[in-house]
């Protein structure tokens, strides 16, 4: 179930739907126990959860909803376009509908080469009619499995507790931790980053190490080489004699 949720749906839609179906199962309870002063814990267990069934179905609903509102905007988007008298008109078009976020990271000249991009675009393309697609559907099933599954917290303390006034007090603790945690991961979010940073590498350890010592520099292969010649003939053979001239 989980992995059917991540797959149809991004996690900015997650944290969102986790978020707002808290903060409304927080208002079904406090709404159900407003109408159920003398109830117990199962009659509030079932108004309860029957509300948030119930908003997980309308909320699904609501995402199909918006998917094929967003796409029959941009079909009807691309009419106009391809349907206006002059290609000045038809880029003009292009630009009240993408402008907006683009002004001020973009120059004019900029703008208008993705205008034309986009124009070129539409033009090799073919418009069909908007419709609901099959992703639509699993994304509200999922949208509504999530929900379902976010606010099953809320209503374990009315199967635990015995006692109704502090099985409220209990659900209404969980519903807040859950909604703080949901928003504070959706503070961490960022877009593109799915995963988790890495840990920070620990510091490396400094080692004390003593000075090296002043040594003398490596004496030469040619200073190596007189030396030791200078000593084997000194050790061996001694001073070589000198020879007398007699006249």
């Amino acid at each position: 179930m989980l992995a059917f949720i991540r797959r149809n749906l991004d996690p900015a839609a997650r944290l969102g739907e986790i978020l707002f179906g808290l903060i409304m199962a927080l208002g079904i309870t406090g709404a159900v126990r407003l109408g159920r002063e003398e109830a117990d814990n199962h009659a509030l267990f079932v108004g309860i959860f029957g509300c948030n069934l119930a908003w997980a179905v309308v909320d699904g609903v609501m995402y199909v909803l918006t998917a094929l509102f967003e796409r029959a905007r941009k079909a009807r988007l691309a009419r106009d376009v391809l349907g206006a008298s002059t290609e000045d008109a038809a880029l003009r078009q292009i630009g009240r509908e993408l402008d907006g976020p683009l002004m001020a990271v973009t120059t004019p000249e900029d703008r208008l080469q993705l205008h034309r991009s986009v124009l070129a675009v539409l033009r090799r393309g073919k418009l069909g009619a908007p419709g609901v697609h099959r992703a639509d559907l699993l994304g509200g099933v999922a949208v509504a499995l999530l929900i379902v599954l976010a606010t099953f917290p809320i209503i374990v303390p009315y199967l635990v507790v015995p006692d109704p006034n502090v099985a409220v007090r209990v659900s209404n603790a969980a519903s807040d931790r859950l909604a703080c945690g949901s928003g504070a991961a959706a503070r961490r979010w960022r877009p593109g980053c799915h995963s988790r940073r890495p840990p920070p590498a620990p510091p490396s350890r400094l080692r004390h190490r003593r000075a090296p010592s002043a040594r003398p520099p490596p004496a030469t292969h040619s200073s190596v080489g007189s030396c030791t010649q200078s000593r084997s003939n000194s050790g061996r053979y001694g001073a070589a004699p000198q020879r007398q001239r007699h006249g």
